[in-house]
């Protein structure tokens, strides 16, 4: 997965401890998701007076790949929208948010604002190809994933979005 924190964007301007914890583990690679566990919480109520919308984006993201917390994790992404209307990342999660409670008209157009703003992100490539296959737009959606393709996402994502333009998407 792309990390929803890039380097750069709004470093805390104190060395806090849990701050940089949760900046340090954005920057991780999924593999390392126990870091989340023991700082969502304490983030979310404690350092929610930083407003840091890329932190927030990465903890609500985070919980809701792990399908833990979706409601948590709502909030998370709709305080981060809020302050950062014009993220993609931001923007892309708050699709995904509401791909997973199945609210895929929604996703829809949280995701194609993504597009506007980034048009060349493997992942929002990839969730709109979602989100429309899941909508019956199957052709739209194998466009998507050609298109994530093209853009050389992560290897373990190329992988997924491979096996998707094959055999479709897996409805659980």
């Amino acid at each position: 997965k792309t990390t929803r924190v890039e380097e750069g964007e709004d470093e805390p301007e104190e060395a806090d401890g849990p701050m940089c914890h949760a900046l340090a583990c954005a920057r991780a690679t999924r593999k390392k998701s126990e870091c989340n566990i023991l700082t969502h919480n304490d983030l979310f109520d404690k350092f929610n007076d930083y407003k840091k919308p890329q932190i927030l984006n990465y903890m609500g993201y985070s919980l809701l790949e792990r399908k833990e917390k979706l409601d948590q994790a709502m909030r998370m992404i709709l305080l981060a929208a809020e302050k950062a209307p014009d993220s993609y990342h931001i923007i892309d999660s708050l699709g995904w948010a509401h791909y997973k409670i199945g609210d895929f008209e929604k996703a829809l157009l949280f995701l194609e604002r993504a597009m506007e703003l980034e048009s060349t992100d493997p992942i929002v490539n990839d969730h709109l190809g979602d989100v429309l296959w899941m909508l019956g737009r199957k052709r739209e959606a194998k466009f998507q994933w050609k298109k994530s393709l093209a853009f050389e996402p992560e290897p373990v994502d190329q992988k997924k979005t491979q096996d998707k333009l094959e055999f479709g998407l897996k409805v659980k």
